[in-house]
C-alpha cells in the first residue's frame, strides 16, 4: 500500500562530512582484457555504466552524467582506483572526515569501457537486476513530483537470506556510495499500481526504517517533460 507523504519526509541526514580529492590517472596500457574482465567483475562499475548509459539513453549527454561508486574495506583501495580508471576518463575520489577514501564519483565512460559493457550487455553477463531495473520501457502513468510512503501488509513470507546474499541488493543496501547521494534504485518501468512487483520490495521494507516511492520531473531524449519513478529509503 501507498501513502502521499511530504516530498522532504525522505530525506537522508548521514551526519557524515565528506570531501573531493583529486587522484592521478596511472598511466599503465589497459588492455580491453582488463576491461573485460572489470565490468564482469565488479558490480559497483555496472551500476554506475547503466545510470550512465541505459536510464538515460542519450549519447549525446553522455559526458555530462556522473555516477557514485563505493570503495570496499576490505580490498586494496589502489588497485580499485585503478579499476576505476580503466573504465572512466574522470574519477575523483571522496574521503570521510577521518581522511579515509570511501567512494567515488565518476564520470565519462571510456571507449573500451563502453565497448566492452554493450557487449556484456547483449551477451547477458551483467548481473541479473541491472536488466530488470535499468533497461526495459518505462511506464507513463504519472504527471508530478510527488512521495509516497510504502507500507507492506506483511501477510507474505519474506525471503530474507536470498536478499541479504545477492550482490547487488548488497551493494545498493549497505555501500558506502549511500553516505554521499540518496540511496535508490530506479522503477520507472512499473506503474504505481505494480509496486508490489518490484523484486525483494517487502523484504526492503522489513530492513530500512521508511520506504518510498520517489517521483521526479526529468526530460527525455527529445526534451520532453517525464516523471521517473525511484524507490528510496532511510
Amino acid at each position: 500500500m501507498l501513502k502521499k507523504v511530504d516530498l522532504d519526509e525522505c530525506m537522508n541526514e548521514t551526519g557524515i562530512d565528506t570531501e573531493f580529492v583529486i587522484t592521478n590517472k596511472n598511466n599503465k596500457k589497459v588492455s580491453l582484457k582488463n576491461v573485460y574482465e572489470v565490468i564482469d567483475n565488479n558490480i559497483g562499475v555496472q551500476i554506475a555504466m547503466s545510470e550512465i548509459l541505459l536510464i538515460t539513453n542519450d549519447a549525446e549527454n553522455i559526458n555530462d552524467m556522473v555516477a557514485f561508486i563505493s570503495l570496499e574495506e576490505d580490498k586494496c583501495i589502489d588497485s580499485q582506483l585503478e579499476e576505476l580508471w580503466m573504465s572512466f576518463k574522470s574519477v575523483y575520489v571522496i574521503v570521510d572526515e577521518f581522511k579515509n577514501k570511501i567512494a567515488c564519483q565518476v564520470s565519462q565512460p571510456t571507449p573500451n569501457a563502453i565497448r566492452m559493457f554493450v557487449q556484456a550487455y547483449n551477451e547477458q553477463r551483467l548481473n541479473k537486476w541491472i536488466y530488470t531495473f535499468y533497461s526495459g520501457a518505462k511506464a507513463c502513468d504519472c504527471n508530478q513530483i510527488a512521495l509516497y510512503e510504502y507500507l507492506s501488509d506483511g501477510s507474505i513470507h519474506l525471503n530474507l537470506q536470498s536478499l541479504q546474499e545477492d550482490p547487488f541488493f548488497q551493494y545498493v543496501l549497505y555501500s558506502k556510495r549511500n553516505c554521499i547521494i540518496q540511496p535508490g534504485l530506479f522503477v520507472s518501468q512499473y506503474e504505481l499500481s505494480q509496486v508490489d512487483e518490484i523484486p525483494y520490495i517487502r523484504e526492503i521494507c522489513s530492513i530500512v526504517n521508511h520506504l518510498y516511492i520517489m517521483i521526479q520531473r526529468s526530460k527525455d531524449i527529445d526534451g520532453k517533460e517525464i516523471y521517473e519513478k525511484y524507490l528510496t529509503w532511510k
